[in-house]
């Protein structure tokens, strides 16, 4: 360190060039009385102190001093002295020291002496003559890479007057203050396990659009493009059948008819069309008859009324107006086809049709998983898992890490408007410092003390320490354990600020 190299220098100095230099050019009665005086010399803090000091750790990551040293009017110091002024930084430990660049205190003599021999120290930040009687004020400022271990760290100064047979005893160190190390904002998550589900339910819904004769409601397969229809149908529930962890519970057919034509007419179609479909589906597969039912909508007008209401037709408010009156299905209708005849033969010959399907759903239940079990299904079709199963595999992996993440954020996208997802993914996203999707997360997250817990800590990141601490100890209050700690963190956040 810089100090030890100024004791040796002055050491040698001292013993050698120093008194040799000194002795040839003052008096001797005069010598001899000015290392008198330096023997007794006793350095205290009234000789040296720091009158004002900034210690920071820069937006930039630097370490940044600044000091005002002051030197007393009491401060004797012989003309043939010097004195180092080091700023020391240390670890908090201790184990790490940086020596700054010193500050050279000359008497008139020795400042003489060392400049017309060349020995006046080249990396002084500061070269100052002791003006006697008088206090004097050094400004003093740095600025060096700041490293992790100067997390905490403090700052003295080392105080050396040198120039006698025992600098040893005329050393002084001079504490100057901590840095108070911004605080990293870990806080502990509070995850909530999702409830356990006995039986995971789950549907597949499909449209099938097969064209029937008009006005029959026998099933042509060959008839348009029917044959592929009916395969995407038998496809899906083969797919469904196929799959060792799931088990069909029922199938349904729903048929729907267009607005044209008779109410009563239409009825028919409906009914009989998803009859004669079910019939079909039925003659593929074993299932019991309990598995298989059917429905219809003889007139899908809500089919209608979305299509009307996301198009630019000239009279589209008045058609509007007409699908959403009291009147009966058929009046409707012909209101439409008088008043607007131009739009209703647009929708009859491009909409109509679409509105001619069937929807088939097929019900089955997946069976339960354990832990191990739920990380494969994961893999490969995490819709399969319930959330709890989710939470089963997120424990699998250390907490905080890209896996444990990634399973939370699977499981709010399959389930975006469950409350226990949410409140799970917005821990992630706090952990993450993504304030943005937190706060998204946290408007679904429900009102559990967790909640309250994880808007707590979305409260530390917008600055609102007051509300932090408030919903900390309502959660705290209600039994959420992270609270405390979390409690603890604030504080010293408080005190400290917190590192972006």
């Amino acid at each position: 360190m810089k100090r030890t190299a100024y004791q040796s220098l002055t050491s040698a100095l001292t013993s050698a060039l120093g008194l040799m230099l000194l002795v040839a050019t003052l008096p001797a009665a005069a010598w001899a009385d000015d290392t008198r005086k330096a023997a007794n010399k006793v350095l205290t803090h009234e000789d040296v102190s720091v009158a004002r000091y900034e210690l920071a750790q820069t937006t930039d990551n630097n370490l940044y001093i600044n000091l005002e040293i002051l030197l007393g009017k009491d401060f004797k110091m012989s003309s043939n002295r010097m004195t180092h002024i080091v700023p020391l930084f240390h670890s908090a430990d201790t184990a790490r020291t940086h020596d700054f660049d010193p500050v050279v205190v000359y008497g008139r003599r020795r400042e003489i002496i060392h400049q017309r021999n060349g020995l006046v120290p080249s990396d002084a930040y500061r070269i100052v003559r002791r003006e006697q009687g008088e206090e004097q004020r050094i400004e003093y400022s740095a600025l060096i890479p700041y490293e992790q271990w100067m997390d905490d760290g403090r700052l003295e100064l080392w105080v050396d007057l040198c120039g006698c047979a025992d600098c040893r005893k005329e050393e002084l160190y001079i504490p100057v203050g901590q840095l108070l190390t911004p605080v990293e904002p870990a806080f502990i998550p509070a995850f909530v396990r999702p409830p356990h589900i006995d039986v995971k339910r789950d549907t597949l819904e499909r449209e099938a659009f097969i064209e029937f004769v008009v006005d029959r409601t026998e099933l042509k397969k060959n008839h348009s493009g029917n044959e592929a229809e009916l395969r995407k149908i038998v496809n899906s529930i083969d797919t469904i059948r196929a799959d060792k962890n799931l088990t069909i519970t029922y199938i349904n057919i729903h048929g729907y008819a267009s607005p044209e034509s008779p109410y009563r007419h239409n009825k028919e179609l409906a009914e009989g069309r998803a009859a004669t479909l079910l019939k079909f589906v039925r003659g593929q597969y074993a299932f019991p008859d309990s598995v298989f039912s059917s429905g219809a909508t003889p007139e899908y007008w809500s089919g209608l009324r979305e299509r009307v209401a996301a198009s630019d037709l000239e009279h589209r408010d008045e058609i509007l107006a007409v699908i959403d009156s009291p009147l009966a299905p058929d009046p409707k209708e012909q209101k439409i086809k008088s008043n607007w005849p131009k739009e209703y033969r647009f929708m009859l010959d491009y909409w109509y049709p679409s509105l001619r399907r069937s929807v088939y759903k097929v019900g089955y239940i997946i069976r339960g998983f354990n832990a191990e079990e739920a990380r494969e299904v994961f893999r490969t079709k995490p819709a399969q898992l319930s959330l709890e199963e989710m939470f089963m595999v997120a424990e699998l992996y250390p907490v905080g890490s890209e896996e444990f993440r990634h399973v939370f954020d699977v499981a709010v996208r399959l389930h975006p408007s469950d409350p226990i997802a949410n409140l799970n993914a917005a821990c992630i996203a706090l952990d993450e410092r993504n304030i943005g999707q937190a706060r998204r997360y946290l408007a679904k997250a429900g009102e559990s003390p967790e909640a309250t817990h994880a808007r707590a800590v979305l409260a530390v990141f917008d600055g609102n320490y007051n509300e932090a601490r408030r919903l900390f100890l309502l959660a705290q209050q209600a039994g959420v354990e992270q609270a405390t700690p979390n409690l603890q963190l604030l504080d010293k956040i408080e005190q400290r600020g917190m590192k972006k």
